[in-house]
């Protein structure tokens, strides 16, 4: 079986498998905190108008899924421009980390408040 170039490198497999994992965890986490599907729950607070947007649990695995989107597409593309443009993949898979820990942060900034 050949494998991508992308997943020979050691530094690339390492940044695809910890932005995937800390969404999954935070799928899990979300999943666990958040049983009852029906309970209002604060997405986002301002510091100018208190509360702005009050959502439910579908809203917060909506905000994860649509990460893990993201993530998957900037990986494919990674993996297309890595022969290429080796820069490019560097920085969409080390991007991809940078975003997982900002909706993980976000995640863990909605259990807080809730």
């Amino acid at each position: 079986m050949k494998l991508p170039p992308l997943i020979k490198n050691r530094r690339f497999t390492i940044g695809i498998a910890i932005s995937i994992l800390l969404v999954v965890v935070g799928l899990f986490i979300a999943g666990v905190k958040f049983p009852d599907p029906s309970m209002p729950l604060i997405i986002h607070v301002s510091h100018l108008g208190g509360i702005d947007f009050v959502g439910n649990r579908r809203d917060v695995f909506g905000i994860l899924i649509t990460g893990l989107l993201m993530i998957v597409l900037n990986i494919l593309l990674a993996n297309r421009m890595f022969k290429r443009v080796r820069s490019l993949a560097i920085l969409l898979v080390f991007g991809s980390v940078i975003l997982s820990l900002l909706i993980f942060g976000k995640l863990m900034a909605i259990i807080s408040i809730n």
